[in-house]
């Protein structure tokens, strides 16, 4: 087995195929969860899903200047509202279904969105959120004066640097 995510690249030596198969469903940045049939799907070709596979497929319906997918009841308003053009970046450029950012047509062009520029890509922004915590680990570390865990305050507060009192 390869252990490695064949649509982020992530490799990991836990992946077996079941921790694979919930890094698909659950921490991939390039893979989103339809909310309309659970089915997991790239982001990349989200909107290709909504109109050709999605259950609720009969719900949408694709903007004709634009190309975003919208519910079917909506799409009247969405073209009369002239809110939306035709994608810059010729004929090929996709727009971003989470952020509505024109992506070019390339594997590449949509991962280094994805993964480093979406600014609504949850998982992204969670597994970011997560790097900047302390782990567990860190803070056992910290341990052994008084079995207190006494985390640093540098760069918090009045400018005082150093630990909290005890």
């Amino acid at each position: 087995m390869d252990r490695m995510c064949i649509f982020c690249g992530e490799q990991n030596e836990t992946f077996t195929e079941e921790m694979l198969d919930l890094h698909y469903w659950k921490n991939c940045p390039m893979l989103k969860r339809c909310d309309h049939c659970s089915q997991v799907v790239e982001v990349s070709g989200f909107n290709e899903h909504l109109v050709t596979e999605c259950d609720a497929k009969d719900k949408f319906s694709q903007c004709p200047r634009c190309k975003d997918v919208v519910l079917t009841v909506d799409l009247e308003e969405h073209i009369t509202d002239n809110t939306c053009a035709a994608p810059k970046g010729g004929k090929d450029a996709s727009v971003c279904p989470l952020c509505r950012t024109v992506v070019g047509p390339e594997e590449e062009a949509w991962r280094s969105h994805l993964m480093e520029n979406c600014k609504t890509n949850k998982v992204r922004l969670q597994q970011q959120q997560a790097s900047k915590a302390p782990s567990r680990a860190s803070l056992r570390s910290n341990r052994g004066r008084g079995g207190k865990t006494t985390p640093s305050t540098r760069g918090i507060g009045r400018g005082r640097q150093g630990t909290l009192p005890r």
